[in-house]
C-alpha cells in the first residue's frame, strides 16, 4: 500500500508539473519579431509597466517573410511592412457576415474574446494565426465637377478597376506613371483584383495556397510591366499628395484610396470629392489590413502568445502608452492609431454588412474637421468621425448636428491636450 501510495503522490506530481508547464509559468520567454519602431516602444513600455517581463524583441525587415514560410523561431510576429499584402488575399474582400461565423478547427484554439463583438482571428494550419491589428476600408473618390458627368462610375466593383484604369489610359492617350505606387507599385491593385488562388469564399485556405498566390501576383506583375500604366491611380501614402494634385488639376477624375487617407487632404479638399465604398463582385466589402500580428504554433507557447497579444491590445495599455507618449510630447500615431480604428469601427462595419454597394454618400459640406495637434486628430478621427460616419451611413436619425456636438464633448473631456 505504502508503495501504491508513493506512485500515486508521484503520478500526481507529475500531472501538477505538467499542467504548471503547460500554463506557461515555466515556459521560454516569448520571442517577438517586429519591422516597426513604433511596436517595439511600446512592448518597452509594457515591460516596464507591467508584471510582462518574459518576452525578447528582435527587429526583423523579413518578419512577414518569416512568418509567411513558417520558418521563424518567433512566437509572435508584428509587422506593418507592405509585403504583409502576401497574407491579404486570405483576408480582404471576405464577406464580412462570414467572419462572425468563422470558427478555427475543432482541435485550434477558440480566440473570440481577442476583439469582443468583432471578427475572430484568422487560423491557417493550425500553425499559423493572422490577427488584422488596423485595416483600410478602400473607396474609390471622385472629383465631384468631372464625375457628375460620369455618374455611371458611381458604383464600382473590384473588376471595374481594371476597365476604368484601361479606359482613363485610353482617353489621356500617354502613359502614367507607376500608378500611384513608386517602387511599391501594384501590390494593391493586383490584391484586389486577383481572386483565382486567392479566394476564401466559403472556405479557410491553407498555407499551400500561398505560394500559388504569390506565384500569381508575380505573373501579373510581369504583364503589368508590359502594358501602358494607367491613370487611375491606386494610392498608398508614397503617392497620396500626387493624387490629389492630378485630381485637382482634372487630369484625373477618381483614385482608389481608403477613408483614412481621403480624410487626410482636410476639410478644403474633402469638399471637393466624394466617393463610393468599393465592393469586390461577389458582394462583399473589401478590407485592406495595413498591419498583421501573427502567432506562430511554436512548441508549448501558442497559448501564452494569444493570452499576451489579447494584453497588449487592452485599452488600459493603449490609454497608458498614450499618456505616457503625450507627456513625451510624441505623438501616438502609427500603430495605436490603427489599434483604436480598428476596435471602434469593426463593430458598426460588421453589423451593416448587408449593405448592398448603392451606400449613400454624406455631404462633404457637412463634414467638419477642426483643427488640432496630430496626436489628437488622430484621436478625433479614430474615435469620434468613423463611428459617426457609419451611423450616418447605415441609420437614419444621425446628422451632421450629432458629429459637430460629440467633437466637443471630446475637445472638453480631453481639453488639456489641447
Amino acid at each position: 500500500m505504502k508503495a501504491e501510495g508513493r506512485w500515486v503522490f508521484l503520478l500526481i506530481i507529475i500531472i501538477g508539473a505538467a499542467g504548471i508547464y503547460s500554463c506557461g509559468i515555466f515556459s521560454r520567454p516569448l520571442t517577438i519579431i517586429t519591422d516597426d519602431p513604433q511596436v517595439a516602444d511600446y512592448l518597452e513600455f509594457i515591460r516596464g509597466a507591467s508584471e510582462h517581463q518574459d518576452f525578447h524583441i528582435e527587429f526583423s525587415s523579413e518578419a512577414d517573410r518569416s512568418a509567411a514560410i513558417g520558418g521563424s523561431q518567433a512566437d509572435i510576429i508584428i509587422s506593418s511592412s507592405i509585403a504583409n499584402q502576401a497574407f491579404s488575399p486570405f483576408i480582404h474582400s471576405y464577406p464580412l457576415r462570414r467572419w462572425e461565423q468563422l470558427t478555427p478547427a475543432r482541435d485550434s484554439f477558440v480566440f473570440a474574446d481577442l476583439y469582443p463583438g468583432s471578427y475572430r482571428p484568422f487560423i491557417r494550419d493550425k500553425r499559423l494565426g493572422i490577427v488584422p491589428l488596423s485595416f483600410n476600408l478602400p473607396i474609390v473618390y471622385f472629383n465631384q465637377e468631372m464625375a457628375a458627368a460620369r455618374p455611371d462610375t458611381h458604383s464600382i466593383g473590384s473588376s471595374d478597376l481594371l476597365r476604368l484604369a484601361e479606359e482613363y489610359t485610353r482617353i489621356r492617350g500617354e502613359n502614367y506613371s507607376e500608378m500611384g505606387f513608386s517602387s511599391l507599385r501594384d501590390i494593391r491593385f493586383l490584391d484586389i483584383l486577383i481572386r483565382q488562388e486567392t479566394s476564401v469564399r466559403g472556405r479557410v485556405p491553407d498555407s499551400s495556397t500561398l505560394e500559388p498566390a504569390l506565384e500569381t501576383i508575380r505573373s501579373e506583375l510581369e504583364q503589368l510591366e508590359q502594358r501602358p500604366p494607367a491613370q487611375l491611380y491606386f494610392n498608398s501614402v508614397f503617392a497620396y499628395s500626387a493624387d490629389h494634385a492630378d485630381m485637382e488639376a482634372r487630369r484625373i477624375h477618381s483614385a482608389l484610396s481608403s477613408l483614412h487617407e481621403h480624410l487626410q487632404a482636410g476639410p478644403s479638399r474633402i469638399r471637393e470629392f466624394s466617393y463610393k465604398w468599393l465592393y469586390s463582385d461577389d458582394g462583399a466589402e473589401v478590407i485592406q489590413p495595413i498591419m498583421y500580428s501573427a502567432v506562430l504554433d511554436s512548441s508549448r507557447n501558442t497559448r501564452r502568445a494569444f493570452r499576451f497579444l489579447r494584453k497588449i491590445l487592452s485599452s488600459e495599455f493603449q490609454s497608458a502608452y498614450f499618456e505616457f507618449r503625450v507627456s513625451r510630447d510624441d505623438s501616438p500615431v502609427g500603430f495605436l492609431q490603427g489599434f483604436s480604428s480598428s476596435r471602434l469601427v469593426n463593430e458598426r462595419v460588421l453589423s451593416a454588412s448587408q449593405a448592398g454597394p448603392e451606400l449613400p454618400v454624406p455631404p462633404a459640406e457637412q463634414i467638419i474637421f477642426p483643427a488640432a495637434p496630430d496626436y489628437l486628430w488622430n484621436r478625433v478621427r479614430n474615435e469620434v468621425y468613423y463611428p459617426w460616419l457609419q451611423d450616418y451611413l447605415y441609420t437614419e436619425n444621425v446628422t451632421a448636428g450629432d458629429l459637430e456636438a460629440d467633437i466637443e464633448s471630446f475637445y472638453k473631456l480631453n481639453s488639456r491636450y489641447r
